[in-house]
């Protein structure tokens, strides 16, 4: 497992919505793809919830590094 702290830049977050109805009723569902470096490594997340990183925050992630991105551990 990679551990990496430092301070976040370029900030950017996707929502992807998707949904299914029929006679019965309908479901909807949304996810947050999250991405941002850490001390100009790229990190990933895809979340079902809202997070709030912000340009300039201190932050530490840990996770193990796939195809030169550091997704975080669940």
């Amino acid at each position: 497992m990679d551990i990496l702290e430092g301070v976040v830049s370029n900030v950017s977050q996707q929502t992807k919505t998707s949904g299914s109805f029929d006679n019965r009723g309908g479901r909807i569902s949304s996810s947050t793809n999250i991405t941002f470096r850490v001390d100009n490594k790229p990190i990933s997340i895809l979340l079902h919830d809202h997070i709030d990183i912000a340009e300039g925050e201190r932050v530490t992630v840990a996770g193990v590094q796939k195809q030169n991105i550091l997704p975080p551990m669940r």
